[in-house]
């Protein structure tokens, strides 16, 4: 009976409580906005050079935290789809083959922020409710000898996330070990 009234006195005390997660920024200094970043990525033609990308794209080879090269994985899902083809040795030697004519760069833009807060009312007391706000966006480029072959754009421009996660099943998800990850968050920084 203890447990109940000690479970029951926290959750009137962080009823209302409200607090900043960390801060995912990746590139934040590059664009003004997510759709300056979108309107950049409009102008990449195929058959560019990586300068002319990199210099439509505001880029500095060495000095932009963020982009990275990608590896030849990478390369393979995005010139065949998958990353393990299912082909018999001789093709997924030839797919390799292919794909070594490629090179590539991961460029993403994102500033994320969450927050967490539990619930005002009593039945939502129990909950704790973890808000998602900002943009994720991420440029792959792949280049076959020298030039842009395709360049793809992934994520979102606008985020606005809401999940909810149930007191209970959080610390009985600590007996477990297991907690649902934003969740995981918010207890760190609380």
């Amino acid at each position: 009976m203890k447990t109940v009234g000690v479970a029951v006195l926290c959750a009137v005390f962080l009823s209302g409580c409200a607090f900043k997660l960390h801060r995912i920024e990746k590139n934040p200094m590059l664009y003004e906005s997510p759709q300056e970043f979108s309107e950049r990525s409009g102008l990449l033609k195929q058959g560019m050079s990586e300068t002319e990308l990199f210099a439509v794209m505001k880029v500095e080879r060495g000095k932009t935290a963020e982009l990275t090269q990608l590896d030849a994985n990478d390369i393979v899902s995005y010139v065949r789809g998958c990353i393990q083809p299912l082909a018999p040795a001789v093709v997924a030697n030839e797919i390799s083959a292919e794909c070594a004519l490629y090179n590539g760069w991961a460029l993403p833009y994102a500033s994320i922020q969450p927050s967490a807060s539990f619930g005002l009312t009593l039945p939502e007391i129990f909950e704790l409710i973890v808000t998602t706000e900002g943009y994720d966006l991420k440029l792959i480029a792949v280049f076959r000898d020298g030039k842009l072959w395709k360049p793809f754009v992934s994520g979102r421009a606008v985020i606005g996330n809401t999940e909810t996660y149930y007191i209970w099943d959080i610390f009985s998800g600590i007996v477990k070990g297991a907690v649902p990850q934003g969740a995981k968050e918010a207890i760190k920084a609380f």
